[in-house]
């Protein structure tokens, strides 16, 4: 016959599995939180990158249509264009305190018609 009462309390057959199955469960969800974690934090840079190349590009096409030869800054997109160049960090006359004509003729010297 079986003792459902020991000296030490009650014997909890079968409720093993459950504990067993809710630990697994919390690993599974522990380590698929620190995968997704992982892969999104790597592609974050490289989504930024595309981001600015695309405003880049916005800015660059706007600034040329109305100054062709590139020759002032005020436009529309000049703020935008501006956050872009300077945040590629290709352009050394984008650095702060520089002028503004000086980092989008270099930020956009492949758009303009600068002879």
């Amino acid at each position: 016959m079986n003792k459902v009462f020991t000296k030490k309390g009650f014997t909890m057959k079968g409720v093993a599995l459950a504990f067993e199955t809710i630990i697994y469960l919390i690993l599974a969800v522990m380590v698929l939180t620190v995968l997704l974690f992982f892969f999104t934090s790597q592609a974050s840079p490289a989504q930024n990158e595309f981001q600015l190349l695309s405003d880049q590009r916005e800015g660059c096409v706007a600034y040329a249509k109305q100054q062709p030869q590139c020759g002032s800054e005020a436009f529309p997109l000049a703020s935008k264009l501006r956050k872009a160049c300077d945040g590629l960090k290709t352009y050394n006359s984008c650095k702060a305190g520089i002028a503004d004509d000086a980092c989008f003729k270099e930020c956009c010297r492949s758009y303009c018609r600068i002879v």
